[in-house]
């Protein structure tokens, strides 16, 4: 069962689902910041990265949770990932947008793609033959098939590990799904933060990882 408890003056509400839970701070009508627990304790980012790799388990989770978000559609972003803070706690944040739907004609999101020149890497979901495409990753994540979803996480902790892996020591690495540039659902790394939205991830977080090595 569900729980809460408070923190800061702030309620957290605290439902359980497969041995883990999840903690939702409600910033505004628009924001949702959250973070997840396992034995009441928050998951760092590492822990976070290798369970979505790892747990079939954890991305049933993951994937009940956002679709227990209470927005039609949303964009994520996460906190912002370093060699040095990997051991940090581990949040996101939903941020609503409006809900657009697109047809897939003969565009073809079926892969991942890389830019090294500009250091982002781009994940697409899987698109069911003749299924609409949807411009935002909370419509897609409430709308498609389950194991779509969990297979498009999978590919995305995959990949978040292997950047961190191979990242120098003065790259942070930005996750958001808000690339307005990009027409589909999506998950972006990058190491611009240029497309976050929310100020708490992409204001101060440089000088804070990198002057803590």
């Amino acid at each position: 069962m569900g729980s809460s408890f408070s923190s800061n003056g702030v309620e957290y509400d605290c439902p359980c689902r497969e041995n883990y839970e999840f903690c939702t701070r409600k910033v505004s009508d628009q924001v949702h910041e959250i973070e997840i627990l396992k034995d009441e304790k928050v998951i760092t980012i590492k822990q976070f990265i290798n369970l979505l790799q790892d747990s079939r388990k954890f991305r049933s989770f993951f994937v009940s949770l956002l679709r227990e978000v209470p927005l039609q559609s949303f964009m994520i972003e996460m906190v912002p990932m370093h060699p040095s803070n990997l051991e940090s706690l581990f949040e996101f944040v939903v941020i609503n947008l409006p809900a657009e739907i697109m047809t897939t004609e003969d565009f073809d999101i079926t892969r991942i793609i890389t830019d090294p020149e500009l250091q982002e890497r781009y994940v697409f979901p899987l698109i069911e033959k003749e299924g609409p495409l949807y411009r935002c990753l909370g419509s897609y994540v409430k709308n498609s098939s389950t194991s779509h979803v969990e297979e498009l996480f999978h590919k995305f902790g995959a990949l978040l590990n292997h950047t961190l892996d191979k990242s120098s020591e003065d790259e942070i690495i930005w996750v958001t799904s808000g690339d307005l540039n990009v027409s589909c659902a999506h998950l972006k790394l990058s190491s611009d933060c240029s497309h976050c939205q929310y100020p708490k991830y992409s204001r101060g977080y440089p000088s804070d990882l990198l002057s803590s090595e």
